[in-house]
């Protein structure tokens, strides 16, 4: 019974460490028209730690299905200019950072 409680106790000591870093890939960003519409995504990053934890930092890169870069230039809630294809960013506990895209916010007529 004690190696039983013992494996599983380092399995989730195992378990928690690795999940600290991750990559994580997103299979569809959309971005062009179709139907009248021009369509676009949003991306919210959170970091769901309580306040007053370490921050969390990270990069966004966006790549083409050949895996080349996607220079897709991204903004911010108050329309600020984040860059083109990379964006670096740092997120404090309990915190949320949207990014969308720049020129896909209106529809086309």
């Amino acid at each position: 019974m004690k190696r039983v409680l013992w494996v599983l106790f380092c399995i989730f000591a195992i378990t928690t460490i690795c999940t600290a870093q991750s990559v994580l890939y997103f299979p569809q960003i959309v971005d062009g028209q179709a139907g009248g519409f021009v369509w676009g995504s949003g991306i919210i990053l959170t970091n769901t730690a309580a306040p007053g934890t370490a921050v969390a930092s990270g990069t966004l890169t966006l790549t083409k299905d050949d895996g080349t870069p996607w220079s897709l230039p991204l903004t911010d809630l108050q329309s600020n200019s984040l860059g083109s294809g990379s964006v670096s960013f740092q997120l404090a506990g309990f915190s949320l950072h949207l990014l969308s895209q720049t020129t896909r916010l209106t529809r086309c007529r």
